[in-house]
């Protein structure tokens, strides 16, 4: 299992000048990548995907391409606070790569906000989503020749 975090750091001026201190209390990213098993690839997501977080997610995606190469990649975003429009951009960068390896991609477990920020972009039209992982999974099973 590979597990990636991505900290907030905050300036702080003060009477020396200014600092720079790691919130790592405040994970901005955390990313759960579980080994495909039975040709199925699971990233697990929670936290925020913005401009400063989608190089994480982009390696964890990436690492999923590699051999042996999955059938199905599930993206579990029910931990997911907050899509940016980098992220946005990440995921359509997920579905391009699925494609041109002739893996499924599905995006799974979408918070209301995730969904409504891609509902706004035309974006949900675009990803073959499902309600649950386990849903993901089943709905595979079932269409496969």
């Amino acid at each position: 299992m590979i597990v990636l975090t991505t900290f907030r750091f905050m300036i702080k001026a003060s009477g020396r000048g200014l600092s720079m201190a790691s919130h790592a209390h405040h994970e901005l990213l955390r990313i759960v990548a579980k080994p495909a098993t039975d040709a199925v690839a699971e990233i697990a997501l929670s936290g925020e995907i913005d401009l400063s977080t989608t190089p994480k997610l982009d390696a964890s995606v990436d690492a999923a391409f590699r051999p042996p190469k999955p059938k199905l990649v599930l993206l579990d975003m029910s931990g997911v606070g907050f899509l940016a429009s980098a992220g946005m951009a990440s995921l359509l960068r997920a579905r391009e790569q699925a494609q041109g390896n002739g893996v499924l991609l599905r995006l799974c477990a979408l918070p209301t906000p995730v969904q409504r920020s891609l509902a706004l972009v035309g974006l949900d039209r675009e990803f073959d989503i499902h309600e649950s992982v386990e849903a993901a999974k089943t709905d595979w099973v079932n269409t496969a020749p």
